[in-house]
């Protein structure tokens, strides 16, 4: 199934309520070769004008209108309609996740919220490229039309202002000739970059603490329908997410809550995949930073439950039975065998230092094997 695919935005600012919607994009099926030579699907920079009707440029309000009108067609095409799965009607993904239609209007939204001005790119050497297709198809029919072709690179706002004033209205719903849009000098890293820059957030940087600990947790992904093991979670964005074989190379937490955090939100995000929550041991003590000031209690070594035979194979005998007399009135005698002095050995030992669970389990294994003694020494 085809399907087309957002990578990144970076809008350019016209003026205060006019954007041109620049957007990284391309086909799944369609493939190329990366900077570094590997295979990938393709994708380039060019002006998402579908929601503005084949416009260069247009408010927020245009473009989610549009949105709006698309999401109201896939409603009444199919009753079975979500806005959580949008993609899945429209053939849409967000960086390999299905769009949902929050994620789609996200685009516009933010698109227009950081969008920056030719000025601001160009301090980043990145230019606009206006300009109309170069096919001799083209070229015939522009020349039908009295049109000469385009290729324009605007130096200056008040430059593009001008151009979408008097020179685009010649050019719009002309099929052949639509004037499109591409970016010259942005490189896939760019809009991260200049977005760091340029909107970086003005809040003071949370100081923080070193705590050591040599224990920690991750997050583990597992494919649900045959409940295998993925991987450790490393990193996510959106629903798409990067993990390693190992747990000690996923992202590690010093609090159990804010892993279950993360697995509770990634498993929202996936249908076929559900992510838990793992402890790690580590050979030696591993630092965390956390807030500064925070209260922070260490996590305590998960110890796997043992087996009655486990339990029971542990245990030290002596060489040969006696008799013991119950703890509270050492009137009630009764002969134990080595095993049975070592489980009530053990059962006074965990009562005492407040090990209930493994009481209990030793308690219960004492009465199953010597019934009769354990309502003269333990009931």
């Amino acid at each position: 199934m085809s399907y087309e695919i957002i990578y990144d935005k970076q809008f350019v600012k016209v003026n205060d309520n006019t954007f041109i919607p620049m957007i990284l994009s391309g086909s799944n099926n369609c493939t190329e070769y990366s900077p570094s030579g590997r295979e990938r699907r393709s994708r380039s920079w060019f002006n998402f004008g579908y929601l503005l009707g084949y416009a260069i440029a247009g408010t927020m309000e245009q473009m989610l209108e549009k949105q709006e009108e698309q999401r109201k067609k896939e409603m009444e095409r199919d009753e079975a309609y979500s806005d959580k799965s949008y993609g899945a009607y429209s053939g849409l993904r967000i960086n390999g996740t299905l769009a949902s239609f929050g994620a789609y209007t996200g685009i516009v939204k933010t698109g227009c919220k950081k969008a920056l001005t030719i000025e601001q790119l160009a301090e980043e050497n990145v230019n606009l490229h206006i300009r109309t297709y170069s096919s001799d198809k083209t070229r015939e029919i522009l020349k039908e039309q009295g049109l000469e072709p385009v290729s324009f690179f605007p130096q200056t706002t008040k430059e593009l202002e001008d151009f979408i004033k008097n020179i685009e209205p010649k050019y719009k719903g002309k099929k052949e000739g639509t004037l499109y849009i591409s970016y010259s000098g942005m490189y896939e890293s760019t809009p991260k970059r200049i977005r760091r820059k340029y909107f970086a957030s003005t809040t003071t940087s949370v100081e923080k603490q070193e705590v050591k600990s040599s224990i920690g947790y991750v997050v583990k992904a597992i494919e649900t329908k045959d409940d295998y093991t993925i991987g450790y979670l490393v990193s996510f964005r959106g629903g798409s997410f990067r993990y390693s074989p190992y747990n000690t190379g996923g992202k590690q937490h010093l609090m159990k809550k804010d892993a279950e955090k993360i697995a509770k939100k990634m498993t929202a995000r996936r249908f076929t995949i559900k992510f838990v929550v793992e402890q790690v041991v580590y050979d030696s003590e591993k630092t965390f930073r956390v807030p500064a000031g925070k209260k922070v209690s260490l996590p305590i070594e998960k110890k796997e439950e043992q087996t009655d035979e486990e339990l029971l194979a542990s245990l030290v005998l002596l060489d040969e039975g006696q008799e013991i007399a119950n703890f509270f009135n050492p009137s009630q005698k009764c002969f134990l065998d080595a095993v049975g002095i070592a489980l009530h050995d053990l059962i006074k030992g965990c009562e005492v230092l407040g090990l209930y669970d493994k009481m209990q389990q030793a308690l219960n294994i004492f009465r199953e094997k010597y019934p009769e003694e354990y309502y003269v020494l333990l009931d």
